[in-house]
């Protein structure tokens, strides 16, 4: 099990969080900028990430995120 480093989280820029849901089909289409608003850890190897994201329309969402096995 790989733990998940929520400073590393924070540290993500607004084009990585815009490259990791753009292929989400519940994310809004056109969003210019998305960033990290909390992220609290659940067990060692995830974390619930609550999202904003600038749109045509505010938007937030919560996002699951697990670790990868290295």
């Amino acid at each position: 099990m790989t733990a998940l480093d929520l400073g590393a989280l924070a540290d993500l820029s607004s084009e990585t969080w815009l490259a990791f849901l753009a292929g989400r089909r519940w994310f809004p289409a056109g969003a210019r900028a998305v960033k990290l608003v909390g992220a609290a850890r659940v067990g060692d190897d995830a974390a619930l990430c609550l999202l904003a994201a600038e749109a045509e329309r505010p938007w937030i969402t919560q996002v699951l995120l697990r670790a990868e096995e290295r």
